[in-house]
């Protein structure tokens, strides 16, 4: 702790002691709500809803043209435009479908936060501050695990009162700590960094999201290659073989990997009509889930079942005692199965500008940290919804708001 205060009033410097007026107490909102992610949905909306109303008040011309231009910017409204059109030909029946494109006010932080920031320096200190937030989120997670502070709900979150988001949290924590390891010369903030990823990694294997852990395998081979010199390949190896035994013996990761194994048991053994997805099972229903998807969307191809269709077309279809699912916990087959094909398009137009804009600027540890959670964010999209979950979408539209070109090449924290 005493490093990050040191790197805050030293080699860290302070943006808001430049800032004044309103746009200081709108940069001061976001500051924390970044700070806060890990510690609940509710904090951080209110303190960027807070940062927004305080933006407005900041606009001009400059600022808008200067949003409009952004690369992601059409088709961001495009996706926006699409879940309030879906509301028009959709199959819902349970009041989904506004509360889906509702979620739409989360954009009004991107758009609020890049009007906010006007160069790197502001945006990277968001970028420290997120750190500080999800590692006294861990400390607080291991004193529940220790028994010295009550869980929420048996789980040691910390201060969230789930694990999907925050295992997506933990995993950018690392990346970009990896990252600030090899690009920072100072001595002290390099072992911060160390202490910092270390941290993250300890909280995650007493989570247990799998999907977390999916995550931080793919994720693994870039950690290492910022921590390690690329020339010492036996170190590289003996750490990353260390790494893996001390995840795995994790009791929660192998109470988890446990139960996964236990699934996939049932489906490779059970009848051929029932297992992978064809009939509702408890042992794994993300099956289900995804084979629905693909039935709809084999019959609503171009326009797909609308904003919030895809329960009530799914319980039409299967129909029975299957439970009602919401949403099928994979963002490809979400955006497939609500607006077809027509929409998917849209979705991957968004995401390769991001993408595309902040790789061709990689020098900037910003778009790093870009890119880092955008990864981390389509990854974890494989096996939950992360455009849906209030975690996972704040975590997207505040690292669209990072998203503009701050003229600069400086790679150093």
């Amino acid at each position: 702790m005493g490093g990050y205060l040191d790197a805050i009033s030293g080699s860290i410097p302070f943006p808001l002691r430049d800032l004044s007026g309103l746009r200081a107490w709108a940069y001061l909102c976001f500051v924390a709500t970044f700070f806060t992610t890990s510690f609940g949905t509710s904090p951080p909306l209110i303190l960027a809803a807070l940062g927004t109303i305080l933006c407005i008040f900041t606009m001009n011309k400059t600022k808008l043209k200067t949003l409009i231009r952004e690369k992601w910017f059409v088709p961001c409204i495009i996706i926006i435009a699409l879940n309030w059109l879906g509301i028009l030909y959709t199959s819902d029946t349970e009041g989904l479908a506004i509360k889906f494109a509702s979620k739409s006010y989360y954009w009004l932080f991107a758009f609020s936060l890049i009007m906010t920031i006007e160069d790197e320096s502001e945006a990277r200190f968001f970028i420290y501050i997120f750190l500080l937030g999800i590692f006294i989120n861990a400390i607080v997670g291991f004193l529940q695990f220790c028994g010295i502070i009550p869980t929420k709900q048996s789980w040691f979150s910390g201060l969230e009162r789930g694990y999907n988001s925050l295992t997506l949290y933990l995993i950018l924590g690392m990346l970009i700590s990896s990252f600030f390891f090899k690009t920072t010369t100072r001595y002290q903030l390099r072992y911060l960094y160390c202490i910092t990823g270390a941290t993250y990694f300890l909280h995650l294997v007493i989570l247990e999201g799998r999907t977390g852990y999916f995550v931080f395998l793919f994720s693994l081979p870039v950690i290492l290659r910022n921590f390690i010199n690329r020339k010492n390949y036996k170190i590289a190896l003996l750490i990353a073989l260390s790494i893996v035994i001390v995840f795995f013996l994790s009791p929660v990761v192998q109470k988890r990997l446990l139960l996964t194994v236990n699934e996939l048991r049932y489906h490779t053994n059970g009848p051929a009509d029932k297992v992978w997805g064809r009939e509702y099972t408890a042992y794994q229903d993300r099956f289900y889930m995804w084979y629905g998807a693909l039935e709809l969307m084999a019959k609503n191809p171009l326009l797909g079942v609308g904003t919030g269709g895809y329960g009530s077309a799914l319980k039409a279809l299967r129909g029975g005692t299957d439970p009602f699912i919401s949403h099928p916990h994979n963002n490809f087959l979400y955006a497939l199965v609500s607006f077809g094909l027509l929409g998917f398009v849209f979705y991957v137009w968004f995401f390769i500008a991001l993408l595309k804009f902040s790789w061709a600027r990689r020098k900037s540890s910003v778009h790093v940290f870009i890119i880092y959670s955008l990864s981390v964010l389509i990854l974890g999209g494989f096996f939950n919804t992360t455009l849906l979950d209030s975690g996972s979408l704040l975590l997207l539209v505040l690292t669209v708001g990072l998203c503009k070109d701050y003229n600069t090449g400086n790679l150093s924290p």
